[in-house]
């Protein structure tokens, strides 16, 4: 994934940088293997969020728009227990 130049101000402005990233990928990937199935999509798509993740909230996102730990954490259990 590129490296992000600039913090995001909004979460629609990083949606809509995730959404070109993984448009690019798959164009990427139709135009090697013009037979690509949605599987393999679906992967790319997987692949490019994962890698996002590991960005750390300091890089990409606003200091006022950073979730406390304690708030992430708590958001993360709920995801993982429901």
């Amino acid at each position: 994934m590129e490296r992000i130049s600039k913090q995001f101000q909004t979460p629609e402005e990083e949606i809509a940088f995730l959404r070109g990233q993984i448009a690019e990928k798959e164009r990427e990937l139709l135009a090697r293997a013009p037979e690509a199935d949605t599987q393999e999509l679906e992967s790319i798509a997987k692949h490019q969020l994962f890698e996002y993740g590991t960005f750390t909230p300091n890089t990409v996102l606003a200091k006022e728009r950073q979730m406390p730990p304690e708030e992430v954490a708590a958001e993360a259990a709920l995801v993982y227990f429901a």
